[in-house]
């Protein structure tokens, strides 16, 4: 299983930074801004903070806001770049030396923990995306990074070279089990009885993974693979 320390959370992050700099160093009051925006997409959203809010929970003067940043949506966008920026640099690459299953279960312990970690940041890059522009081509970005990991788990496994539009294809079908769930569980779509259906994150995506793997390999991993949704392996493929 991939190690937690590839999680990162991005209010840790920020948080390294402010404690790095000293109290007059710029650096460290765009992350307290930042930090503070970002604890208010978990509680309030984007659309309902205001200049005055962010500064309030950052504990400065809100004069000091624009000395660093010109407006909401330039620290949104500040803050949305950065982010996709550190998860693309951490984001596990392909193994060829690993199993198919394995490599799948892999790539989406990341994404799950690391949506479950920063959720309203997750939240937000799908809301804005949509009216945003400049965050438009954000999320398709990070979407082209996720689904050249996806190609390459599936081509390995297949042996077969997939067409470009197929594998866009695949990888928004495959890897929208994983988002609607986690949208079910940790944001906007909230389901009580689907997060208690799902124990943990951790059974969550071993039962995702499992199903993808049967739909595109037409067959079960490994059963050594497999621990708590082991039920699922009696399916006739």
């Amino acid at each position: 299983m991939l190690s937690d320390s590839f999680v990162i959370k991005y209010n840790d992050h920020l948080q390294v930074i402010i404690n790095k700099h000293g109290n007059r160093s710029p650096e460290k009051t765009r992350a307290q801004l930042k930090a503070a925006v970002v604890r208010l997409l978990d509680t309030i959203g984007y659309h309902n903070m205001r200049i005055s809010t962010i500064c309030r929970e950052a504990g400065l003067a809100k004069g000091t806001f624009y000395t660093r940043f010109l407006d909401k949506e330039d620290i949104i966008f500040n803050i949305l770049s950065e982010y996709i920026k550190i998860q693309c640099q951490i984001m596990p690459g392909f193994d060829k030396g690993i199993d198919t299953y394995e490599a799948l279960h892999r790539f989406n312990i990341w994404f799950a923990k690391t949506f479950k970690e920063n959720s309203g940041i997750h939240r937000t890059l799908m809301q804005l995306s949509e009216t945003m522009p400049k965050i438009s081509l954000l999320w398709d970005d990070f979407l082209t990074d996720i689904t050249g990991c996806y190609r390459k788990i599936l081509e390995h496994g297949t042996k077969i070279k997939i067409d470009d539009k197929l594998v866009v294809m695949v990888t928004y079908s495959i890897g929208g089990m994983l988002d609607q769930a986690l949208y079910a569980i940790y944001a906007t779509h909230r389901s009580k009885n689907y997060e208690k259906a799902a124990i943990s994150v951790e059974h969550l995506v071993e039962t995702i993974t499992l199903l993808q793997y049967r739909s595109m390999m037409l067959k079960n991993p490994d059963p050594g693979y497999i621990s708590t949704s082991r039920e699922l392996l009696k399916l006739k493929s």
